[in-house]
């Protein structure tokens, strides 16, 4: 078979969107021509220097290194557990994706530790429905959340905008689809999620928010693709402080948290504190105007890529005097989300049955946290400082400047001594960026990489992504480096 990147290049719009069964996701694009290119696959621990070979750097899966091989970075509590349901034939029944209340304070203690969940029991009301991995917990929520109640529409606006942080993950394209092909394809916009400094576009939020009055927001921390981690203070403070003073010019805002990467975030291993501080700062707002969904994925964290074990969760108010108001709306969401995912839900009910034994147990739990804090402290971390090694030498092998102009930043030039690009340090290592100006120069250097060198790599917005998650060793960010900036020197000169 003959490389078809060559052809692809020349047609940017299949460039994008030749993927699994038609899907506009660029990870599928990248995935789908790198599998239907006859070459043999890299493998940094047994290559040939004299012969051709092709890199998926695409994929978003933690791997970590093996004997022979890299292999996916699963906890061994988890395969265990995993292999002893497995062999009890009653755990292939359909159960659905509703989950008891132990169940679901064990979602709390994991991804927001056991105090926030005690602060959220305490002042408010929460509900949390399994689904088939993040991808589902997306679609749940911008499911149930797009159309917009009879009593909200006299100006004309049926269905809620969604919002999403520019860049984004191009599943959240392919979701947008799928409710599409269900007749409620919601209209989408953009904010920017940093300025040119690379902090929080807090601008460009209040910006958004104004020019849609009814509105379901994404907050994606950690940010795929670009690995960027909203500071916990922005999302107590500022975040809030805009939803409130949109409440009071009559707007609505659904605000979903996509934290599927927060176990990943050094500089914060406990990011879900943020959680109550935003409640507290939404006041009466909250419930009435904000609506706070929660989603996550334990994909990430604990490996289960084939499993599909996601969440999606909506904390409310808590009722007082008798009242019931807050307890019917959190069931009415749990039977809501039942109903849009009920052609899917019986697919996971092993994966329930996991999550359910994996963060019912403290024991359990804290060796869970355990092992992915080492994992991230001795094998993903450094991961980072190999990559800028590799890719410093490899900007000077192309005559492109490589300078550190702040700690975490470094600027790409040309042989002028223009800037060109820019490479951040980010929030979590799984992700590391490389910005250009616009988001044609960040496709044309990926298509290059692609053509040139036989480097699948993601380009998503204004940017090449990195995916430090899967890249091993010092080997394989030479070979990535100098297929990327190779693409750099051929589309700057």
């Amino acid at each position: 078979m003959s490389n078809t990147s060559e052809t692809l290049v020349q047609n940017p719009e299949l460039f994008h969107q030749e993927g699994a069964r038609g899907s506009t996701d660029p990870v599928m694009g990248v995935n789908a021509r790198f599998n239907k290119l006859d070459l043999p696959t890299f493998n940094p621990y047994n290559y040939d220097p004299n012969l051709k070979y092709k890199y998926n750097a695409s994929a978003g899966m933690l791997v970590v290194p093996g004997e022979t091989s890299d292999k996916v970075f699963v906890p061994k509590a988890v395969l265990e557990a995993s292999a002893k349901l497995e062999q009890d034939p009653q755990n292939y029944a359909y159960i659905g994706p509703v989950m008891d209340k132990e169940h679901q304070r064990g979602v709390l203690d994991f991804f927001f530790t056991k105090p926030v969940r005690e602060i959220i029991e305490a002042d408010y009301t929460y509900s949390f429905v399994f689904t088939a991995g993040g991808t589902q917990a997306v679609s749940n929520m911008f499911g149930i959340t797009t159309k917009l109640p009879e009593s909200l529409t006299t100006s004309g606006q049926k269905q809620r905008t969604i919002g999403l942080g520019n860049p984004y993950w191009g599943g959240y394209d392919s979701i947008l689809e799928a409710i599409a092909n269900n007749g409620n394809k919601p209209p989408m916009a953009t904010y920017e999620l940093n300025d040119s400094e690379g902090n929080f576009n807090l601008k460009s939020l209040r910006e958004f928010l104004q020019n849609n009055k009814h509105c379901t927001i994404v907050l994606t921390s950690p940010n795929n693709p670009s690995g960027y981690v909203i500071p916990p203070s922005i999302l107590e403070n500022e975040i809030p402080q805009a939803l409130k003073e949109h409440a009071e010019r009559g707007g609505t805002v659904a605000v979903g948290f996509d934290l599927a990467y927060i176990h990943f975030i050094p500089a914060h291993p406990n990011y879900g504190e943020f959680l109550p501080k935003f409640l507290k700062a939404l006041g009466s707002t909250l419930g009435n105007n904000i609506y706070p969904y929660l989603l996550m994925s334990n994909s990430k964290s604990l490996g289960l890529y084939a499993k599909r074990v996601g969440y999606l969760g909506l904390i409310l108010p808590k009722d007082k005097n008798g009242e019931q108001k807050w307890e019917r709306a959190s069931a009415d969401f749990v039977d809501r989300c039942v109903g849009w995912q009920r052609g899917t839900a019986g697919n996971a009910n092993m994966s329930l049955k996991l999550s359910r034994v994996l963060l019912t147990n403290p024991e359990t739990q804290a060796e869970l946290k355990a092992s992915i804090q080492k994992s991230l402290k001795e094998e993903i971390q450094p991961r980072i400082k190999t990559a800028v090694g590799a890719f410093r030498k490899q900007a000077q092998i192309n005559n492109l400047g490589f300078e550190n102009t702040k700690a975490g930043t470094y600027k790409i030039s040309d042989k002028n001594g223009k800037v060109i690009a820019t490479l951040r340090e980010p929030g979590t290592p799984y992700f590391m960026p490389i910005e250009f100006a616009n988001s044609q120069q960040a496709e044309k250097v990926a298509q290059h990489a692609e053509k040139d060198s036989n480097l699948f790599i993601v380009a998503a917005s204004n940017l090449v992504r990195v995916p430090t998650c899967i890249g091993t060793s010092q080997v394989v960010y030479e070979h990535w480096g100098a297929a990327i900036f190779k693409a750099i020197s051929s589309v700057f000169g």
